[in-house]
């Protein structure tokens, strides 16, 4: 179970942590032994005042703040004047020439205790496990928000527990921060934890796919179980799936579908959409599944064939296989991050095969993206329906009307045109068909040079086969190559 590291009240980062008084009792109970040794040693162990003395010049070596020292004093000597204590230990602290008593302990185990004091009084620090850095706040300031830690960062808070007498080096600071010191935060566990109870009446999840005016006749179903997909796939809910169907607007410039798309994570969870995804560096693309929580895929009309697969490729991944750099161990992460994605062309799709991975919607209306949106009772109903059984991915049947309905969706080929306008499939198992002989690519290739479109860039028997193959020609292989079943057409 992860720590969570954030804080409700802004007022109750103010306060040092149960950590820093542990700390802080840890090296007075050590001042308070040196100094009743000394006491001991020098016959002076039943004078309180000069326990006292000797008490705040060994809590004054070891850095301790005067008002620690003094609250602690005071404590133990409870039976003396106030008063007389907190004077006697101001006037320790006040004098200059008292540095020369130290405390017996190795500095370095000095700094390891004060430095997490420090840390606790000065700064929120929490490990983010998501992007996998480590980000922080100033205590005592209005910077509310958390930032990554930048070196220049770390440098800073090693000058200012320098300033405070902490004998520590950078990389000594480095290896606290840089440890399990650090509690770790998970962004979207720590949002979701946070929502009240859904009100169990509205449809959220249905208003805002009612926000698409489109004519795709199962939108709002399919653009339900996406999104139950991705709520479920963020809380760790199938560790052997990922949320395989992504939404695919297709419509006019204008139509507001990208902000539409920004505007599904709710503002506390911003910071993890993007519409960017390098498909030149397969490793960043699949680096930026562990690190966001949507990604849309702007102008997805321009991706290539072998692009478009491979994103289908990263719909269908679970979990993704990475190598750190100046690394040899390849660590498996979890894949956070759903899809979604925009375009113009109508004709959208690449690929005839698996395009059911694939809601290509057409918008005829541009979106409502004024009208507020409850982000925490929506995401507060995806909780309470994946809690009660409801399924969040898509059956057979559902599967098959997506891979229908998206027909309209595929760019068409010239070769294909060229194809289907010389020859027409048949079946050799009817009997006014039985007389026909299957044709060879070759064959087929040579009928196709004599259509007016035909070019050059046309002239490749393996694309050929791709289409003879995505249209599920009737074929049978022979000694001698794979035989079609077509007939040229009658002109």
């Amino acid at each position: 179970m992860l720590q969570q590291a954030s804080v409700d009240h802004r007022f109750d980062r103010l306060r040092p942590g149960m950590e820093s008084i542990m700390m802080m009792e840890h090296i007075y109970n050590r001042c308070h032994h040196e100094a009743l040794l000394k006491l001991e040693a020098r016959g002076w162990r039943d004078n309180p005042m000069a326990a006292v003395v000797m008490i705040a010049q060994h809590c004054k070596a070891a850095r301790m703040p005067e008002e620690e020292a003094t609250y602690r004093i005071m404590w133990h000597f409870y039976k003396l004047d106030d008063a007389a204590v907190r004077n006697a230990v101001h006037t320790v602290y006040e004098d200059p020439h008292r540095l020369g008593i130290t405390v017996d302990m190795p500095k370095k185990q000095l700094a390891a205790l004060q430095l997490p004091e420090f840390l606790n009084r000065r700064y929120d620090i929490r490990y983010n496990t998501m992007t996998e850095t480590t980000e922080f706040r100033i205590r005592n300031s209005f910077d509310f928000n958390y930032r990554e830690m930048t070196k220049r960062d770390r440098n800073t808070i090693c000058h200012e527990a320098a300033k405070e007498g902490i004998e520590a080096f950078i990389s000594e600071i480095n290896g606290l921060i840089d440890s399990t010191f650090v509690p770790q935060y998970n962004p979207v566990t720590d949002y979701l934890n946070s929502l009240e109870q859904w009100d169990g009446q509205t449809d959220y999840i249905g208003r805002l796919a009612d926000r698409v005016k489109c004519d795709h006749p199962q939108w709002k179903s399919l653009f339900r179980l996406w999104f139950l997909s991705m709520v479920a796939h963020w809380q760790g809910y199938d560790d052997t799936h990922g949320n395989s169907l992504a939404p695919i607007l297709v419509g006019e410039q204008g139509f507001r579908k990208s902000t539409f798309c920004r505007m599904i994570l709710p503002p506390e969870l911003s910071a993890y959409y993007t519409d960017r995804l390098d498909f030149s560096n397969n490793n960043e693309a699949e680096r930026r599944m562990t690190r966001y929580l949507l990604i849309n895929i702007d102008e997805f009309d321009q991706l290539s064939a072998p692009q478009m697969a491979f994103v289908k490729y990263l719909a269908t991944a679970n979990k993704v296989d990475q190598r750190r750099a100046y690394s040899s161990v390849v660590a498996t992460r979890r894949r956070y991050a759903s899809f979604i994605g925009t375009t113009n062309d109508q004709e959208v799709l690449r690929i005839v095969q698996g395009t059911r991975r694939f809601i290509c919607t057409r918008v005829l209306a541009p979106i409502d993206t004024e009208t507020p949106l409850n982000h925490r009772q929506l995401y507060a109903q995806a909780l309470h329906l994946i809690a009660n059984d409801a399924r969040y991915w898509a059956n057979d049947t559902e599967e098959m009307q997506i891979t229908q309905w998206n027909k309209q969706f595929i760019k068409s080929d010239p070769i294909d045109l060229i194809l289907s306008d010389l020859f027409e499939p048949y079946d050799p198992t009817q009997p006014h068909d039985s007389e026909l002989q299957p044709m060879k690519l070759t064959d087929i290739m040579a009928v196709l040079r004599t259509h007016r479109s035909f070019n050059s860039k046309l002239n490749n028997l393996v694309t050929l086969g791709r289409c003879m193959r995505q249209h599920n020609i009737p074929s049978i292989h022979k000694a001698d190559g794979m035989y079609y079943y077509v007939r040229q057409r009658k002109q």
